[in-house]
């Protein structure tokens, strides 16, 4: 059984209020996205 890395509601609305707020920039919000498996990088 494969671990599911995908964040919480929870995780999703910090990280996105983060990245609103200007705490983390662009790459590092996409590079999160991707680490969680929410998106692939030919969706870029």
């Amino acid at each position: 059984m494969t671990e599911d890395k995908r964040p919480t509601e929870e995780e999703m609305k910090l990280k996105i209020m983060q990245y609103l707020w200007g705490g983390v920039d662009y790459k590092e919000f996409i590079q999160w996205l991707k680490d969680r498996g929410l998106i692939r990088s030919e969706e870029l």
